[in-house]
């Protein structure tokens, strides 16, 4: 079967789709040619009634100027016929002005009557016209708030679809912001761990080097008179290694602490990129929906 059927007026409708509008316009166009046709009409009649108007006046101003002859020379007997012939003359014109004035009611009633015909047909017309395009309008509103619905549903759609995307991204910003401050809070406490095991390994080098300094300076007390000097020198050697010992621990200390706040600083920058990720994120959004989205 086809989709379209045909109005009163003889235009298609398709499914849901109302009237063709070229159909419309070209019904329109020719209402309005027959109504300016109709008014044209009426015009060249008022105009052929204003010539015959203006005729009949010409005609009675050319009998009223010859005026009555008269024939006082003449004798009785041609005066009694020019009496008849004048008073047959009198009522030719009589009868003729009458005819005249007949012809000239009969013309305007006829003009009256085509000019009332067409606008009423004009009217009946333009009130056919405007009925039919108040139904197209009324169809058209129809058509335009239905797709005015269908986008607004779309937008709460991908709105909605919006929103659960910010929803995921920000759990996945706080999962990932969780598991880095994990790592360096793991990393902090290794650290702290190594740290600790160097100094317990620099305390023990610095006890056993006093320890072995001791026993140093006993042996050389009890040969003191021989070795003081060379006891001397090895307690001299002993306070360079300590110092040395303490001067490497202290060393890796340093080292191991600016590894520590180098990796801070690296934690820090990176939850700025992913605050500055979500700003970002957020302004599009407002963007996309209107509003201000709380991140």
């Amino acid at each position: 079967m086809s989709g379209t059927t045909v109005s009163s007026h003889g235009f298609d409708i398709g499914r849901g789709r109302g009237y063709s509008m070229e159909q419309v316009d070209r019904y329109l166009a020719e209402l309005s040619a027959e109504r300016d046709a109709s008014w044209a009409r009426a015009g060249e009649l008022t105009v052929v009634l204003g010539e015959m108007e203006g005729d009949l006046g010409r005609l009675r101003a050319r009998v009223e100027a010859v005026g009555p002859q008269t024939y006082e020379s003449l004798s009785s007997r041609a005066g009694s016929l020019l009496a008849v012939v004048e008073e047959e003359a009198g009522a030719v014109r009589e009868q003729a002005r009458a005819d005249g004035d007949e012809e000239v009611r009969a013309a305007q009633r006829a003009g009256e009557e085509l000019q009332e015909q067409a606008r009423e047909e004009g009217r009946q017309r333009r009130e056919a016209a405007e009925e039919e395009a108040a139904g197209i309008i009324g169809r058209a509103q129809e058509q335009a708030d239905g797709l005015l619905d269908e986008a607004r549903r779309e937008a709460d759609r991908v709105r909605g679809e919006a929103e659960s995307t910010m929803e995921e991204t920000r759990r996945n910003a706080a999962r990932t912001v969780r598991e880095q401050e994990e790592n360096h809070r793991r990393r902090k406490e290794e650290a702290d761990r190594g740290i600790a095991a160097r100094e317990a390994k620099v305390t023990a080098a610095v006890e056993e080097t006093d320890s072995r300094a001791d026993r140093t300076l006993a042996e050389t007390r009890a040969y003191l008179a021989d070795t003081e000097e060379q006891a001397r020198h090895r307690q001299e050697d002993a306070e360079a290694q300590a110092d040395e010992l303490l001067a490497q621990a202290r060393l890796k200390a340093d080292r191991t602490t600016r590894e520590s706040e180098r990796e801070q600083r690296e934690h820090d920058e990176r939850c700025e990129e992913i605050n500055m990720h979500l700003a970002h994120v957020r302004t599009s959004l407002a963007a996309l929906t209107g509003r201000v989205v709380e991140v």
